[in-house]
């Protein structure tokens, strides 16, 4: 029977037999490519996390699921407190992985390969549960490397998790990681008191989403009758029912009564677990590089194709296909020259565009400057609405200058050299952008402004308490008194109006400054928004002329290298090195279609 971990092995081999071999049509760069898929095939992993609340069997069950041994600590008193990797290793090993801060991986050993069980035992018992005390690095994990099992050499990986109640933060995040890169998650619960609050509210905040990969395994059977057993399973497939049903999956594929302690249920569960993620995980897995390498050998055959039609014309002295290459020139060379003509109709068309765009802008800028100042807004409201205006407005501008020149060029010079939209935009995207200090200066004037403003009515005020009159208070009904208020009452009026009338003046004055220093600013603003517009659009003109320039370019070089194609087309001419190349790109094409049926074989399209 051929299974998906065969199939593996075979299209390690079809990935062998491209980047091995020399070949004329797969540039050293695919080469490479190829070499790189390979590897990520033949390493891929598949991980099963076992999660559950405390003490519901989840170390019992993965020593005997699939261990063999009873390894990892599993009575009710220490659970697992830390995160504990099971990996295929050559002889049993336990260490400690952590990131050092640069994120670069370090590696502790605690019990070296070929330690005894017991060691181990007493190391995972030691640093990983509650009971011991754990080493340091709590963003690590532990990981214990075990022989036992064809599963774990062909890279099926167990994780051991901490209990999914709310102990600490720091370590219930490693479990909510565990499922997100999980292939599978084994959801235990324990027959004695099935679906507490707790597990039903993390199966709806964490699993809800992922019910593809969702195993429920409700242990501890044994503490139950036969009737008992069904009336729970028949509980939790209607409650799950609509969750599974969703995926397009047989809820009673998902749901297994076992006994970690009697044994009951474990084959099944066992074969079910490891038939998921060998067969229709990695089923998923090798479509995924078929279709990859379905797309690139039908490039490849094509470029065969194409090579040996034009090295057969040649070598059958057919003029007509000669001639047809040299028309195919000549047109080249004329269109490039027709495109670069219309290339600076455009150039000019865009910057019309944008001149106007950053015309129209300035004018509404202006304009919210006047509405605000004949509305009476303070200058510090004036400065603050005008600075979002004038971001918000060279953003849109930038935004619809960039769309129109990638839909333009796109028409334009698009097909002269198969250039797509995707490339366009991956050529714009670092061409763009305003400087920060431009579509700041608005409101740097505008703070300017208000400082300029408060300080002036700051000095203004002093001014006008300095200039008012000092009243005079205390003068009693003494004969001195009397006698000097009498000799000064001819002069009493006079003093009176020149105080009033200082006061009225100091208060115009005040007024008048005021006015003065809020049309100077607002003159001001108005003198800023003229150089930055003139600045941004130098800056957004030039950018444009750099992005433009950046895609004929980019043309110039596609329609180079066809014609540098059509050229050695024409020049070839020694009749044994072309019989040697058909021959060459005749094995090569049919190599590249047997390995293409070989791959239909092994994993058919999909629908």
């Amino acid at each position: 029977m051929t299974t998906n971990l065969t199939r593996r092995a075979e299209m390690l081999d079809i990935y062998s037999d491209l980047y091995e071999q020399t070949s004329e049509a797969i540039s050293d760069q695919e080469r490479t490519e190829l070499e790189g898929g390979a590897n990520r095939l033949r390493g891929q992993t598949f991980t099963i996390s076992f999660i559950g609340r405390f003490s519901v069997g989840k170390s019992l069950l993965i020593n005997r699921l699939f261990l063999g041994e009873d390894v990892l600590t599993f009575n009710l008193k220490p659970t697992t407190a830390r995160t504990l990797l099971i990996r295929y290793g050559e002889s049993p090993a336990l260490s400690l992985v952590y990131p050092d801060m640069e994120g670069a991986e370090h590696r502790d050993v605690l019990v070296p390969p070929g330690g005894e069980l017991k060691a181990i035992a007493a190391a995972i018992m030691e640093h990983t549960t509650h009971l011991g005390s754990p080493a340091g690095h709590e963003s690590g994990y532990f990981q214990l490397d075990w022989p036992n099992g064809q599963f774990f050499r062909e890279g099926v990986q167990l994780l051991d998790t901490i209990g999914t109640e709310d102990i600490d933060d720091r370590f219930i995040d490693q479990t909510y990681k565990a499922i997100k890169s999980s292939d599978a998650v084994v959801m235990t619960l324990s027959m004695t008191q099935p679906l507490t609050d707790s597990e039903r509210r993390f199966l709806e905040q964490h699993l809800a989403r992922t019910g593809k990969k969702v195993f429920l395994v409700v242990n501890k059977a044994d503490a139950r009758s036969p009737e008992e057993q069904e009336m729970v399973l028949k509980d939790l497939n209607q409650r799950f029912g609509a969750l599974y049903r969703e995926s397009e999956i047989r809820v009673a594929e998902r749901i297994f009564a076992v006994s970690a302690k009697t044994g009951e249920g474990l084959e099944t569960l066992r074969e079910r677990l490891v038939h998921f993620v060998t067969e229709e995980r990695l089923s998923e897995i090798l479509q995924s590089h078929a279709e990859w390498l379905r797309g690139r050998l039908h490039v490849w055959s094509m470029d065969c194709r194409q090579t040996l039609t034009g090295y057969e014309a040649k070598k059958a002295g057919d003029d007509d296909q000669l001639r047809i290459a040299g028309d195919k020139l000549r047109a080249l060379a004329e269109r490039l020259h027709h495109e670069r003509e219309r290339l600076n109709d455009l150039r000019i068309d865009l910057t019309e565009e944008l001149n106007r765009l950053i015309s129209d802008l300035r004018d509404r800028c202006l304009r919210e400057l006047k509405s605000l100042d004949q509305q009476g807004a303070s200058v510090q409201v004036i400065g603050t609405d005008l600075a979002m205006a004038f971001a918000d407005g060279i953003a849109g501008v930038t935004t619809h200058v960039q769309h129109s020149a990638r839909k333009a060029l796109q028409y334009r010079i698009g097909k002269l050299a198969s250039i797509d939209a995707p490339s366009l935009k991956e050529l714009g995207a670092s061409n763009t952008g305003i400087p920060d200090e431009l579509i700041s200066n608005a409101g740097k004037a505008a703070g300017l402004g208000a400082i300029a403003v408060g300080g002036g009515n700051v000095l203004i005020a002093l001014q006008v308490a300095m200039a008012t009159p000092v009243p005079w208070f205390g003068l009693g009904g003494t004969s001195l008194t009397t006698l000097f208020a009498g000799a000064l009452s001819p002069w009493a009026i006079p003093v009176i109006l020149a105080g009033a009338a200082i006061f009225w003046g100091s208060g115009e004055y005040r007024e008048t400054r005021k006015r003065q220093k809020r049309e100077a600013w607002i003159a001001s603003a108005r003198q800023s928004l003229d150089k930055d517009f003139v600045a941004i659009e130098s800056h957004l003109g030039e950018q444009l002329g750099q992005y433009i320039d950046a895609v004929w370019q980019q043309a110039e070089e596609r329609v180079s290298q066809e014609r540098k194609a059509l050229e050695f087309l024409i020049a070839e001419t020694d009749l044994t090195t072309l019989d040697t190349r058909i021959s060459t790109m005749r094995s090569e094409e049919q190599r590249l279609n047997d390995i293409t049926r070989r791959l239909d074989t092994l994993l058919p399209k999909v629908a």
